[in-house]
């Protein structure tokens, strides 16, 4: 089944809402000039599609989550990116599950930089060529001279 990029960044939402609770504050659609610490930022940073056999693709999906501590404390970002390992499953809407893979952090400039892929495999629906109408078979066995 195929997830949409929206999809998929609410279940990150939801999952990190579940690790840290209400005292951080999770945007989806960038990073504002102004905003409240301890905060996390979601960003999808790339997407793409390889074919596999016949109707087979696999979708990859990599995002990025920054993440600012209050006060800028480093202490404090390798602990929040040590928690957010627990990123490995998250839950859609539609109560399914995501593993995310190549998940590592660091932190650079006062900034939390967590990146995780989630990837899926797609089904896509064959276009149906022209069928044959009918077909003659005359089939002959020849003799060895």
């Amino acid at each position: 089944m195929e997830y949409s990029v929206l999809k998929v960044i609410d279940g990150i939402s939801k999952k990190i809402f579940e690790i840290f609770g209400q005292k951080y504050n999770i945007h989806t659609n960038g990073i504002p000039q102004k905003f409240d610490k301890p905060a996390f930022f979601i960003k999808l940073i790339n997407g793409n599609e390889k074919h596999f056999r016949g109707i087979r693709y696999k979708n990859n999906k990599s995002f990025i989550i920054y993440g600012f501590a209050e006060n800028d404390d480093e202490e404090k970002l390798y602990e929040m990116g040590e928690k957010l390992y627990d990123l490995e499953y998250i839950e859609l809407e539609d109560g399914s599950l995501l593993r995310g893979t190549n998940r590592n952090y660091k932190v650079e400039n006062k900034t939390l930089l967590f990146l995780v892929d989630y990837n899926t495999f797609v089904y896509k629906k064959a276009e149906e060529g022209e069928k044959m109408q009918k077909i003659d078979i005359n089939g002959e066995v020849k003799e060895n001279a």
